[in-house]
This record gives structure tokens, sequence and C-alpha cells, in this order.
């Protein structure tokens, strides 16, 4: 199955923030690299899902 692509906007929809939030969220760590098509960065969805699921590995359970 080929990779989906996703521009600023589909990844700001996608975790329901600003496209200015993405850009702190890559520049802090929390998204992977993004591949650039021209001056547009676009995710991998596949690599997206496997950060989101290694960020609930990482992330401390508050009922604890």
């Amino acid at each position: 199955m080929p990779s989906k692509w996703l521009r600023r906007k589909s990844v700001a929809e996608r975790y329901e923030v600003d496209e200015r939030t993405v850009d702190r969220m890559r520049e802090d760590g929390r998204l992977p690299k993004p591949m650039y098509r021209g001056r547009f960065p676009m995710w991998n969805e596949e690599e997206l899902d496997a950060s989101d699921r290694a960020a609930r590995v990482r992330q401390p359970n508050p009922s604890r």
C-alpha cells in the first residue's frame, strides 16, 4: 500500500492544533522531520502513526 503524505494543514487538523503549532512540534521533536517537496513540508502518515505510538509509550501513567 502506498504511503500517504500530509501537508502542514492536514497535520494541524490531525492533532487539532494551529499550523504554527505544527512547526513548534517539529522543532521540539514531537513530530518526525518532514520531507520537503519544494518549499512545502510533508509528513508521511505512517511515520506520524509510529511517532504517536512511541509518545504513548514514553508518557507516564497519570493514574499511578
